[in-house]
């Protein structure tokens, strides 16, 4: 059986206005169904790797796919596939876990439909569906962070 590369990066390169080069020439196969650890000192390129990673950031040279996808070509498809929890969480403390879901859901360019199927699964996925009518001020910082 063959193994499923998730992430394959040849020859990434990001170099920052001023001549600050974060990243260098990174070539790298990350296979599906595995844990990945991104690690390093601060200034190591790990947070302009994930941003090149979900299309927010272009690189200066080298290439990138997730699932394929190329990141600088198929942006669309990236930001269905993926997700991303920032170090500070942006939530609506208003809003009903499913409500919370949902939004964010169809920001990522679900349509209606898909957004409620994909808030659904993803919800059950983390064991919050029983919770899905709460508001997030009542959950744990563990809970919000699932």
């Amino acid at each position: 059986m063959s193994k499923q590369i998730a992430v394959q990066c040849s020859d990434l390169s990001k170099v920052y206005t001023g001549g600050v080069e974060a990243l260098k020439k990174v070539s790298l196969n990350l296979e599906k169904g595995k844990i990945h650890i991104i690690i390093g000192p601060n200034g190591a390129g790990k947070t302009t790797f994930l941003r090149i990673a979900t299309t927010e950031l272009s690189p200066t040279s080298g290439s990138m796919t997730l699932f394929g996808h190329d990141v600088m070509k198929d942006k669309g498809a990236i930001t269905k596939l993926i997700g991303v929890m920032p170090q500070q969480a942006l939530m609506y403390k208003q809003l009903t876990a499913w409500e919370h879901v949902y939004f964010f859901t169809l920001l990522k360019g679900f349509s209606r439909t898909e957004a409620r199927k994909e808030t659904e699964r993803s919800l059950k996925l983390l064991n919050l569906y029983d919770r899905r009518n709460d508001e997030l001020y009542q959950f744990s910082g563990g809970m919000i962070n699932a």
